[in-house]
């Protein structure tokens, strides 16, 4: 027997406690345990099942208003949740499944010649070497089953070189704490596998013969019963006779097996691999690891195995989890999967800043969004988790959803109609309309207008509400996100035009949240137009035009499909600077022929270029922010305007125009009413449900663990003797509760015993001071794990109290 040491852990008290197990007599065999707990749980399924069928008809859907709301409106809400976060699912999975498949096909190429005869190789050596593709997926484990699941498919999918594709297994570590584990869920895999390819190529003749064998996979015995239906055995000695009964995971019956998969196949280079797949490399024991990959080796000969290993922290862990010898046995090929940032910034552009419709995330909720993701662990699973919470909250309890889907359409009228006719639409969503703040505002900002009659009718007349002025607050809402849209995709061109400036090194998510945030964002001295406008101004003559021909190319081409009035007329302005900046070129070319006035031109240009060069590198300075300076650099503009060259007026004209359009297009979303339907603004309900708060958890349970261990009888105590769900460690929690900063131990160990004193124990035992010792030293130490109390070296018999805030 070893104890382990905890190197870091110096413990206030060690001690060793003896549990001596109970009489073999009376205690139940384990199969019938085990019979009983199957009976149980399934009596708990059975109850859980009908009590759930009760509660979640609809997937939890229930109609809103008090009970009011149509239940056509239900099934809309419901329909539009689930087409929506389909829409949303495939767009994440398809970004993320992309970003690697160039990564996915060397592997795949990897594995395919890993095995073909090289001139390198002239000499045998006396060991073989396993061909090994290191890959490096990320600091998130849990992400990484989606990525290994499709570098599985990629290689069980056939081709040229792998007619019958290539074997898989994917082991995990928590599947394989041992050696003979671990090879009995690979052989699992593999035979399995091998299976479902021979299903699909017999056809439904088989069908029921391979059923069978899936199912007797399933047993202990699996492998040695599918040999037995099957009629094939394996001969592994020229003396034997008869077939042996070989175990479940040793490898000669996988070599027999693989034998007579690949006999059917003449050519070598094309028999099929077996890839084993170590996807959360660093969780698996060492010393299994050693054996396993020296194992494989031995058998490099007969089978064609390979390895796939996946390590979440660095190339480093192969050398400190492996020994020397054992990785001399791996011929390594590095290759790196896309870092989850890369996938993290494309989602939410493609779902919240390119996409026209949908629900979008406000401020708050885009800033934990961004927190959780960058601030924890990086994890693609909890960024769609938060987002599909989202989706199912504003689904399933806010009634004006109904209202989101329309905005796929481009004339969402007569379906406002035809649901008003039909009901679904009354006078309730007519009341939470005019609840809606941007509603109160628009309704103030008419009266102001003197627009009397009309803020009148729209707080009257529900079916005006309703049908018509809905529809066209709608509409609005849809031309402002396509020309957001379109600012967004010209912010990224000029960041492409301009790959050294400062211009570049804004992150399009932190300025899609300060957009969110700041109503007022444009209006910022360091914030994107300034560096929008230091970078035109910053403009060569020569790089003027060609600047220009580029941005009409963006606009009539890369952003085509936005279909709004703001390209339109952007592109006839940029058309009409590309024409002035030509005729203006020819005018100079042909006083530059005319002999007689080339002495005049250079002096004029001389001129004229002093004062250009000056006004420019003063707007370009974007550190001189003092009063004296700001006024200079405005004389300096007006008198370029007003008496400088063409080449300095056009810049300065097309700085004010790109600052107002981008400012007009990426205004506040608040500006407009009825945004309530597309912004989600809750942040309250995803900081509960994911941000943990461990410390909170353990006070509660350390304090009330009758509600924690489910215990009704405990919840009124009449007496004053200990409840049964008071461990030892609650006595000690609440005295420590009211100790100060240096807690003396004989003190807690006096209140421990008083308070112990009170349980109910049957005479013949009554409870010794040393049983009382053992039970304090024990919590005592529970509560050092737990992170409460440290040892001191001012006081030998105290200990430091490490927490406050928890009360």
């Amino acid at each position: 027997m070893s104890l382990t040491s905890f190197d870091d852990f110096d413990s206030i008290a060690e001690s060793c406690f003896l549990i001596l197990p109970a009489a073999r007599g009376s205690q139940p065999s384990p199969a019938r345990k085990r019979k009983a707990k199957q009976q149980q749980k399934s009596s708990m399924a059975k109850r859980r099942g009908v009590e759930e069928s009760a509660t979640m008809d609809n997937d939890g859907f229930q109609t809103l208003i008090s009970g009011m709301e149509p239940a056509g409106c239900m099934a809309l809400r419901q329909n539009a949740f689930r087409a929506l976060w389909d829409r949303s699912e495939t767009i994440m999975d398809d970004i993320l499944l992309g970003l690697n498949d160039s990564v996915r096909a060397s592997i795949r190429d990897f594995v395919d010649m890993a095995d073909r005869p090289s001139v390198q190789r002239l000499i045998s050596m006396p060991y073989h070497e396993i061909p090994t593709a290191l890959v490096s997926a990320g600091i998130n484990v849990p992400d990484h089953d989606a990525q290994f699941s499709s570098i599985a498919d990629t290689l069980i999918t056939r081709s040229d070189d792998a007619p019958m594709g290539h074997f898989v297994a994917r082991l995990a570590s928590r599947a394989c704490g041992s050696l003979t584990a671990m090879m009995t869920s690979m052989m699992d895999q593999l035979l399995a596998q091998h299976e479902i390819s021979n299903k699909s190529r017999r056809g439904a003749s088989n069908s029921a013969h391979a059923a069978e064998k899936a199912e007797n996979d399933t047993d202990d015995d699996a492998l040695d019963e599918d040999d037995e239906e099957s009629g094939i055995s394996y001969q592994l000695s020229a003396l034997m006779t008869k077939p042996i009964k070989i175990a479940s995971h040793d490898l000669q019956m996988l070599t027999g097996w693989y034998k007579h998969v690949v006999q059917s196949i003449a050519d070598k280079a094309q028999w099929p691999r077996i890839v084993i797949i170590l996807q959360d490399f660093e969780a698996f024991d060492s010393q299994v690891l050693d054996d396993f990959v020296t194992i494989m080796s031995q058998y490099r000969q007969q089978l064609p195995i390979q390895l796939i290993i996946g390590v979440a922290t660095s190339i480093e862990i192969l050398h400190q989890s492996l020994t020397k010898t054992t990785i001399s046995l791996l011929r390594i090929e590095k290759f790196r999967l896309q870092k989850s940032t890369i996938w993290f910034g494309k989602a939410l552009a493609q779902l919240f800043m390119d996409g026209i419709s949908g629900l979008k995330f406000g401020p708050r909720p885009f800033k934990f969004l961004l927190d959780q993701f960058y601030l924890t662990d990086y994890s693609v699973r909890k960024v769609k988790a938060s987002i599909k919470y989202a989706y199912m909250h504003h689904y399933y309890t806010n009634p004006l959803s109904i209202f989101l889907e329309l905005f796929d359409e481009e004339e969402p009228v007569q379906r406002l109609i035809s649901w008003h006719k039909q009901g679904l639409t009354s006078a309730h969503h007519a009341s939470h309309l005019r609840m809606l703040w941007s509603f109160r505002r628009r309704v103030e900002r008419l009266v102001d207008d003197k627009e009397l009659l009309l803020a009148a009718r729209l707080l009257e007349d529900d079916e005006f509400l309703l049908t018509e002025q809905l529809s066209a607050w709608i509409q609005e809402l849809h031309a402002y996100h396509r020309a957001f849209r379109l600012a967004m995709a010209t912010v990224g061109f000029l960041q492409q035009q301009a790959p050294t400036s400062r211009l570049a090194e804004l992150s399009k998510l932190q300025l899609y949240q300060d957009i969110l945030e700041n109503p007022q964002w444009h209006e910022d001295d360091d914030g994107l137009l300034k560096h929008i406008r230091t970078f035109i101004h910053r403009l060569d003559a020569d790089a003027i035009r060609p600047f220009l021909v580029s941005l009409a190319q963006f606009l009539a081409n890369d952003v085509d499909d936005i279909d709004c009035d703001e390209r339109k007329e952007w592109s006839s302005q940029v058309k009409r600077w590309i024409s002035d900046l030509d005729a203006v070129t020819m005018t100079k070319a042909a006083d530059d022929e005319n002999d007689t006035a080339t002495d005049d031109t250079n002096i004029s240009t001389s001129v004229t270029k002093m004062p250009e060069n000056k006004a420019l590198a003063l707007q370009a300075d974007v550190t001189r922010q003092t009063k004296t300076a700001a006024k200079s650099q405005e004389k300096a503009i007006d008198h370029l305007k007003q008496k400088g060259s063409f080449t300095s007026r056009l810049l300065i004209d097309m700085a004010n125009w790109l600052q107002r359009v981008l400012a007009h297009c990426l205004r506040s979303y608040t500006t407009l009413p009825m945004y309530e339907l597309v912004y989600y603004p809750h942040v309250n309900l995803h900081e509960r449900a994911f941000t943990p708060n461990p410390s909170a958890s353990i006070h509660t349970a350390l304090t009330q663990a009758q509600y924690y261990l489910n215990c009704t009888c405990c919840v009124q105590h009449p007496d004053q003797s200990l409840k049964p769900t008071e461990q030892d460690t609650n006595l000690i929690y609440e005295s420590y509760l009211e100790c100060n900063r240096l807690i003396n131990l004989f003190d807690l160990f006096t209140a421990f015993s008083e308070k112990v004193s009170r349980e109910p124990r049957p005479k013949k035992h009554p409870l010794e001071k040393n049983e009382i010792q053992a039970r304090f030293i024990r919590s005592v130490a529970e509560l050092q794990f737990l992170g409460f109390i440290k040892p001191t070296q001012r006081k030998t018999d105290h200990v430091l109290r490490l927490t406050w805030s928890a009360q």
